[in-house]
């Protein structure tokens, strides 16, 4: 909010008003004019699409309900990504043995169990009922990518190998020669992530596309996913927005994101916010990063963690981030570790590091 600020002299004029004027744009939500809608909507949002950082995919789900404030069992699913048009799929998850709002249900159980188990001081019974929930949990993710099936590959970032737009562009052609019409913005996404894929993956996103599918256009896809097989993944980010139901749900945890880059906003509105002062603020931590040299840390404070603190300390000092009690003390690196800090003590850091 600095940038904002009406007592910054340093800051043109029209450099303050340009970027309120476009927060004020992104964060305005008019009235719909119906001899313009949607087509002036769907601009308008295509528009804020290309705010978006480069190299961020950003995924936006919810839960589809037949009456409004309830939650259904069809989740829609939307991909955008800068440069590149939306694709918004709708999944029916109703016939599944585990639809999506018993996930939801079952995560709220396992947080009502964990709470419980949590009371238990006992140390056999503690971990007897810890293993029981981390098997639980483990199910759940498998039911929860279970239900993306093949459009799980929407949570993936784009492979930067041209051959791939090449293929998609080839598959798309071939494809609607034969009466299947399919967008190259959805063959990318399959196609890069088809590594990830299993063929039931493929045979579902098959059925999902078109009636008109038979066994040529199966050989086509299957040409096309070889030759871009053994590929390196990619590498960008994704932001995952998700609404109030699904916001429950552990998604990172999900093997096909497990080795990415993961965060959530709120909003897309609040991600493009934050984008556009990066874009327009020079000195927007956003745009300079982190300074690890102005950043604390607590490791272990109760000396009870000591696989932990193995793991991370090393980290920690790579990164070049300074623990607390170096702020305070200088003392020893074993008791720097199993520092126990007061609020007065957060008061001095914080002065330190202004």
């Amino acid at each position: 909010m600095d940038a904002l600020s009406l007592d910054e002299p340093s800051e043109p004029r029209t450099y303050t008003e340009q970027m309120l004027s476009q927060l004020e744009n992104i964060f305005s939500f008019p009235t719909a004019d119906s001899s313009t809608f949607p087509k002036s909507h769907c601009q308008e949002f295509i528009q804020h699409v290309q705010h978006l950082p480069e190299g961020v995919t950003v995924c936006v789900m919810s839960v589809l309900g037949l009456k409004p404030g309830e939650m259904g069992d069809s989740i829609i699913l939307s991909r955008l990504e800068k440069g590149y048009a939306p694709v918004t799929v709708h999944i029916p998850t109703s016939k599944q043995q585990h639809p999506i709002s018993w996930l939801v249900q079952e995560i709220d159980g396992i947080q009502v169990e964990q709470k419980a188990v949590s009371c238990v001081s006992e140390k056999a019974k503690w971990w007897e009922g810890r293993r029981a929930l981390d098997s639980r949990v483990e199910r759940m993710l498998k039911e929860m990518e279970g239900l993306l099936g093949c459009w799980k590959s929407f949570l993936l970032p784009l492979s930067l190998d041209p051959e791939l737009s090449k293929q998609a562009q080839h598959l798309c052609k071939s494809l609607s020669a034969k009466g299947v019409t399919v967008s190259e913005e959805m063959l990318k996404a399959v196609l890069s992530a088809s590594p990830a894929l299993s063929q039931e993956d493929l045979k579902r996103f098959a059925l999902g596309v078109s009636p008109q599918w038979d066994l040529e256009c199966d050989q086509l896809l299957h040409a096309a996913v070889s030759h871009l097989a053994d590929r390196n993944e990619p590498n960008g980010h994704v932001v995952l927005i998700l609404d109030k139901y699904l916001q429950k749900l552990p998604w990172e945890s999900i093997s096909i994101l497990r080795s990415h880059s993961v965060s959530r906003m709120p909003s897309l509105h609040s991600l493009i916010g934050l984008s556009i002062q990066r874009e327009t603020d020079s000195k927007s931590i956003l745009k300079q990063g982190v300074d690890t040299k102005q950043v604390f840390y607590v490791l272990d404070p109760d000396a009870n963690l000591g696989n932990s603190q193995d793991r991370f300390k090393e980290w920690f000092q790579q990164i070049g981030t300074v623990c607390v009690a170096q702020l305070l003390t200088r003392a020893s690196w074993k008791k720097l570790l199993r520092l126990r800090i007061c609020t007065c003590e957060f008061v001095t850091i914080s002065s330190n590091l202004i």
